[in-house]
This record gives C-alpha cells, sequence and structure tokens, in this order.
C-alpha cells in the first residue's frame, strides 16, 4: 500500500527520473505540494532509534512461537541440559546488510541451512550470507564478505571454523576474522553442500563439480587436492574422523574409506531411498545415515542396523518423515545419556536417548505441531565434556529464521526468536503508516512497530479471529487505520474501535461485510480524505470473475462500489477521490468516471502500479519494471539493469515512491529503485519474497515485509 505524503524539500534531493521520456521528481513533488495532493507530514513523527543494542529479552508469554516442546515422556530420561538459557537470548545488536537491518524475527528470518559449535559456542549459518554465534545465551553476527547460502560448517577449534556454501564460496574463520580457503579450487557455479573437518583434513562434498573434475577434494592444512570420488557421483554430505570418512553420493548410496585422505571408496549401502545426511561417531567410528520415509541406518562399515521403516518409524504431521540431517554425542562417562537426534523436511524433530536405546521420540510443541512452519534443515548436539559433564543439548535449524534448543536450565525446549517476539507464524502482504508508525497485516493479523523497534501484534486485533484473510492495510493516523482483504473484509479502526464496513453496491444493494463474492487485494488513498480499494467480484449467477474497486468518502465514511472493468485487479493507485489507476493480469486500468478506461498489453503480467500526480506511471510484474505509456497501443517502457542485463524471473508486487525514485519490492528478496530507464537493486539482506513496501518521505526510511513474518527497515 502506498499513502501520498509530503515531502519535506530540505530533507532530501529527489533525483531525475527518465523512463521513455525525462521525469523531474522535484517537479512532480512542488506540483504535488502546491496543489495540496499529497498528504501533511505527521505531527508527532519520532526520532528514528537511537541504536539497535538490545536491551535484553523480552518474554512472549507462551505465544504460538515459544511454546515449549513435549516429547510425552517417552524417551524415558532426562535432558542432558547443560546451557541455561531459561530467561531467553539477548542480541548483541541488530543484524544488517548494507543499510538494511533485520526487525522481524529476531535475530534474522532468513532460511538457516547449517548448525555446528564448540565448546560453549553454537555457530550457524542459512542464506544471504547469514553467519552468527550464539555464546552464553548471547547472539551476535558474525561478518563474511559474501551474501551467498551458508550451507555447511565444520569445526576445528572454539574460534576456529570452516563455512561453505552457493557460487564456490568457502572460509575459513579464525580468531573472529574470516579468510579465504582454495580461492582457486571452486568455480562460481559451484555449490558446495558439505564440508566434513577432521583432526588433519577437511573434505569437501561438491553439489555439481565441472567436467573431468572430482565431487570430492580435501585440503590438509591448506595444502589442497582432489580424491576421485564414488562412481563419479556428485556428493552431497560428508563426515569423518581421523580413522574413516563416510560420504553419501547424490545416486542414494552410501561409501565409506579408512584413510584420513579418502583414497579407496567402498560402497556401504545399495542405492535405496534418497540418503540426506551422514554423521561419525569419534568413539566406535559408527556412521548415522539419514534419508527420506523415516530412515535411518548405524553402521560401523561392517554391519548395519536399520533403525527404522515406513511402518515402524514415527511419521511426521504430513505423513512419513524425510529425515534430512542426523547428529549425536556421546557420552564417555555414562553412556546411557548418550544424545542422537535427526530432523525432516516436514518441520520433524526425534531425539534417541543412549547408547543401546532404539526409541526415537518424536518432539512436538506441548500444544501439538512444530516450531519451524516449513522444515528443518540441519541439526546439531553439543559434545559432552568429559570433566564437566555438560552437554548433550540439541540445537535444529530450518525455515523462517527457526532455531529450536533445549540448552536452558532442565532442558525446556524453546525456539530462540520466541524470545523477541509474539507476532507467530504469518506471511506478511502489506505495510503503511505515518512517521515511525508502522503497521503490517498479513492473514489475520494486523502488527504495529512498538517501542525500542519491537513489532507486537495490534491491540485490539481485528473482529473476525483466524477466518480473516487481510492483504493490505491504509494509515490515515497512528490512530486510523483501514485493513483490506478477502470476503469483503473492510475493516477501519477509529476511536478505539474497529468497525466492519459493507459496500455500496453497483445497482443498489450492499456487499456486506463477509460477503464471500468480494475479495479485496489492494486500498491506496490520496491525502487523508479519499480511498480507493480493488479486487476481484465473482458473479454469484455464474461464478466468473470480474474486477472490482470501491471508494471512500470521508464525509459520509462510507465506501461505494464504481465500475472496475472485466480484469481481476490486483494493485491499485489513488490519484485523487475521483481517480485511481490499477493493474490486473495483462491490462492497465484508469479508474474514475461511469466507465473505466482498459490498455491491454498483452506480453505483460502486472502486478504493482505507481500513479504520480504528474501523470507519470510506473509499473512492475513477472519479469520487468517500467514505465506506462497509455497511447494506441498501450507499452511499457523496460526498465535495465545497470549492465544492461534484463530482469527475467522476479515477480515484483508492490511499489511506492523514495526520495530516489519508485521502489519495487518483489520475490526471493528483491528490492529495486528506478532510475531513469535504469533499476539499482538495493540488496535487503533476505532471499524471503517481499509482498510489501512502505516509505517514510520525511528521512525515507523504508519498511518491507514478506513472507515467515519478515519484516526489514532500511535507513539512509
Amino acid at each position: 500500500m502506498h499513502t501520498r505524503r509530503a515531502i519535506g524539500a530540505a530533507a532530501f534531493a529527489l533525483a531525475m527520473v527518465t523512463a521513455g521520456a525525462c521525469y523531474d521528481f522535484n517537479a512532480a513533488v512542488d506540483e504535488c505540494l502546491k496543489i495540496g495532493r499529497c498528504a501533511p507530514d505527521d505531527a508527532g513523527v519520532h526520532p528514528e532509534d537511537a541504536g539497535s543494542e538490545d536491551a535484553g529479552p523480552v518474554e512472549d508469554g507462551g505465544t504460538d512461537r515459544d511454546g515449549g516442546l513435549s516429547d510425552g515422556g517417552a524417551d524415558g530420561g532426562t535432558d542432558a541440559g547443560g546451557g541455561n538459557c531459561a530467561n531467553g537470548f539477548t542480541l548483541a545488536a541488530a543484524f544488517r546488510t548494507g543499510g538494511w537491518e533485520w526487525e522481524h524475527p529476531l535475530p534474522q528470518g532468513n532460511p538457516l541451512h547449517a548448525v555446528s559449535g564448540w565448546g560453549t559456542k553454537v555457530w550457524i549459518g542459512g542464506n544471504s550470507g547469514v553467519l552468527m554465534e550464539i555464546d552464553a545465551c548471547r547472539i551476535r553476527q558474525l561478518e563474511l564478505p559474501v551474501s551467498t547460502a551458508i550451507r555447511s560448517i565444520g569445526r576445528r577449534g572454539e574460534d576456529y571454523f570452516v563455512v561453505v556454501g552457493d557460487t564456490g564460496a568457502n572460509y575459513e574463520y579464525r580468531g573472529g576474522t574470516p579468510s579465504r580457503l582454495l580461492s582457486a579450487a571452486f568455480g562460481a557455479t559451484e555449490s558446495l553442500r558439505t564440508v566434513g573437518v577432521g583432526p588433519e583434513a577437511a573434505l569437501y562434498a561438491r553439489s555439481n563439480p565441472g567436467v573431468g573434475e572430482s565431487p570430492i577434494y580435501v585440503d590438509t592444512e591448506q595444502v589442497a587436492q582432489g580424491v576421485a570420488g564414488p562412481d563419479g557421483q556428485t556428493v552431497i554430505s560428508a563426515s569423518g574422523t581421523l580413522a574413516k570418512w563416510w560420504v553419501i553420493s547424490l545416486d542414494n548410496r552410501a561409501w565409506v574409506s579408512d584413510a584420513v585422505l579418502p583414497g579407496g571408496w567402498t560402497e556401504q549401502l545399495a542405492a535405496g531411498p534418497p540418503y540426506h545426511d551422514v554423521w561419525v561417531s569419534n568413539l566406535e567410528q559408527e556412521a548415522w545415515i539419514a534419508g527420506d520415509d523415516g530412515y535411518l541406518w548405524s553402521t560401523n562399515g561392517i554391519t548395519s542396523d536399520q533403525q527404522g521403516a515406513p511402518a515402524q518409524f514415527v511419521s511426521g504431521a504430513g505423513g512419513a518423515a524425510d529425515l534430512v540431517a542426523v547428529w549425536g554425542a556421546q557420552n564417555t562417562l555414562a553412556r546411557s545419556q548418550d544424545v542422537y537426534a535427526a530432523v525432516s523436511a516436514q518441520g520433524d524433530l526425534y531425539r534417541r536417548l543412549g547408547k543401546e536405546s532404539r526409541t526415537w521420540s518424536h518432539l512436538t510443541r506441548s500444544g501439538g505441531g512444530s516450531f519451524v512452519r516449513g522444515g528443518y534443515e540441519d541439526v546439531w548436539v553439543r559434545p559432552f565434556d568429559s570433566s564437566t559433564n555438560a552437554g548433550g543439548e540439541v540445537w535444529a535449524v530450518g525455515s523462517g529464521g527457526a532455531i529450536v534448543t533445549n540448552a536452558s536450565e532442565g532442558g525446556a525446549w524453546r525456539e530462540v526468536t520466541g524470545t523477541f517476539s509474539n507476532v507467530g507464524q504469518v506471511d506478511l502482504t502489506g505495510v503503511a503508516g505515518v512517521g515511525n508508525d508502522v503497521f503490517a497485516v498479513g492473514g489475520s493479523r494486523v502488527l504495529q512497530r512498538g517501542a525500542g523497534g519491537r513489532w507486537n501484534q495490534f491491540d485490539p486485533q481485528p473482529p473476525g479471529g483466524n477466518n480473516l484473510k487481510l492483504r493490505d492495510i491504509a494509515v490515515l493516523a497512528a490512530d486510523h487505520l483501514f485493513a483490506v482483504g478477502d470476503d469483503t473484509t473492510l475493516l477501519e479502526y477509529a476511536n478505539n474501535t474497529w468497525t466492519a464496513h459493507g459496500i455500496q453496491a453497483l445497482g443498489g444493494g450492499q456487499h456486506a461485510p463477509g460477503d464471500t463474492h468480494v475479495k479485496l487485494r489492494a486500498i491506496s488513498t490520496a491525502g487523508q480524505s479519499a480511498a480507493w480499494v480493488v479486487g476481484t467480484y465473482y458473479d454469484p449467477s455464474t461464478s466468473l470473475p470480474r474486477g472490482f474497486a470501491a471508494t471512500w468518502n470521508q464525509a459520509t465514511n462510507k465506501w461505494t462500489e464504481v465500475n472496475a472493468g472485466a480484469t481481476e485487479l490486483l494493485h491499485v493507485s489513488a490519484v485523487s477521490p475521483t481517480m485511481a489507476w490499477a493493474v490486473g493480469a495483462n491490462t492497465v486500468v484508469q479508474l474514475g468516471g461511469t466507465t473505466p478506461t482498459e490498455y491491454l498489453v498483452a506480453t505483460r503480467n502486472f502486478e504493482s502500479i505507481y500513479a504520480h500526480a504528474n501523470g507519470s506511471i510506473f509499473v512492475g510484474g513477472l519479469g520487468f519494471i517500467g514505465q506506462f505509456n497509455a497511447g494506441t497501443p498501450a507499452t511499457v517502457s523496460d526498465a535495465q539493469l545497470p549492465d544492461g542485463g534484463t530482469l527475467k524471473s522476479q515477480n515484483f508486487w508492490d511499489v511506492t515512491l523514495s526520495a530516489n525514485g519508485p521502489l519495487f519490492v518483489g520475490g526471493s528478496g528483491a528490492a529495486m529503485v528506478l532510475d531513469g530507464g535504469t533499476v539499482y537493486p538495493i540488496e535487503p539482506g533476505t532471499t524471503n519474497h517481499l509482498r510489501g513496501v512502505w516509505v517514510n518521505l520525511t528521512n525515507d526510511t523504508v519498511w518491507a515485509v514478506g513472507d515467515d513474518a519478515t519484516i526489514v527497515r532500511r535507513v539512509q
């Protein structure tokens, strides 16, 4: 949602933008102010948060993000504990990438792929070069010179580990400083899926080696050499000790080599269900191998023990669990306290206690279900300290930045992000605000940015509960909001109360609140006295869809349907109380008057639009950003990337005005500013889909929201 607001001329200078023809933003803003069509600055604008130091944990009161895990006592043992984070976790500072800062979830919301640790420290890596360290319940961001996905972490000491990932990324992290390893060994198109680190060597598993290259690569104290892989297959996982190395290959086979530098590989397990991970014990040279359909194998290279089968192994909520990671910690002082853990792509977490046990407990939240909205990707168990007997805590990571652990007093289970927020698991689709009062919507929730930059559920939440499907939000003042969504959901918050509006229908009658024939997708305001909503109307006699639009009259506080044409509408930009522009599928529509004007551009799939008072119209969609030209025929002047390339597969779902030009957000964390026919990426540090954007033009602070409750902020 975008709201037209005043722009302080002294605060910034708008860039000159051309797209087909020169577009003077300064003149446009001056004209906007002159005719009084920009909303006044918020008189209650608060200064931006000074610094990002976290004052301490904020408990969430047992919401759905932190309800505790339960295994029903099935494993017959107590948690090893060893950690003491019963009071939650703290952030050393906000996680940042360039000028962007994570605001929700905390510490960040990118998918996490790797977890490992040493002593009291835990290291976690994921998309967009995310790398963090957790020590004594305190979380801090570690810097890496790349923004690629981190796929695996190999530990070598307390401050000495190796990380690998996409685009051939491989770094040694020693003493707090990353340094490049084997810079010439891996190409930019390679993805390093696993690094197995032993006392004298590190083995790299390559997902797509070049022609004639080995899928396995070994370095011994940075003296690198290629090693022939099993049948030349692509390796997806590797683990090893001084005396034995194991690898899992893409053709679903497991191989073992009894050497520090693997050379002579022996196939241990024939092809079966897809294998995903292998862990090797330091005590018995035992390997655990995890795969699809709940399969686990325990093998020492001579004999093997199948620990599960579809009919025997505990299934996940969606069926048999596809196990993607396995790890263990063995207690030399009391083998009955050994801890093994495995996680699935469906969000299942399993644990086995004791060397002789064959029972794997399915751990769930106390209220049932998984902490992870999507699935887990990795698991690690802290090794036992032979002098203190501490250890055995499980750390599991996965989608949405989820970190689940029992590192707390008494072994209570929690999700780390639950320490900082009670927002819950939701995809956010709209954001808007006035000054620093910022609100977001998604699912059934309205969120508000509170003191210290913390996001919470707005109080009171709108009526309708979990049945709501909110799509967008408009903010006229800190205490005056509109939220729109499916089933004629048109909610107004004013005078401390939510009111559900109906819409006067064309030809008479009402689209009452709850009417399932109307799906509202977007809302846009022109100043504080005019608003437009658009979406889809399903004809009850034919069930066929058409466009839908309505306007708000501030004087009467009523909504009235206007003719919207045949095309379902996805996005709208209000120009005045009597005119707006909207897009849907391959059509741009000028709304207002008796009959809308529809412009067909057959080769486009439009998703977003921004119409300026001076007549310039900017559009985005599947694989393009550009300026719309309402000629005959109507066209779009495509913008290009700085290197002359074009946008291909990204989708741009929202656009608003920033100090430097129209700002678009979209799929896979895309954020781009249009300037003079060129779009410039401003990387927000996330690969999550971004579906809504709003800019406070008084200081050019940007808020973008998206999937998995993502909220990121950019400060100039």
